[in-house]
């Protein structure tokens, strides 16, 4: 028996929710450097403040490699 292994959840309501959880991640981050504020997130249960600052460099590294690409 050849059994499929997927990662998309069977439940409709939540096949999209992995795409538009980083879509708004995105979004706040966006929004934090043009308002020049720091975002919130948990990292393996660590609260980090990141500043407006580090979120553009970090945009800067991403343009970066995928210009690469």
């Amino acid at each position: 028996m050849n059994a499929q292994v997927s990662d998309e959840p069977l439940d409709p309501d939540l096949r999209g929710a992995l795409t538009a959880l980083k879509r708004a991640a995105r979004r706040a981050r966006d929004i934090a450097i043009q308002t020049n504020t720091a975002i919130v997130v948990s990292e393996n249960g660590v609260v980090r403040h990141i500043g407006a600052e580090e979120l553009r460099r970090e945009r800067a590294l991403e343009d970066a490699e995928k210009k690469k690409i």
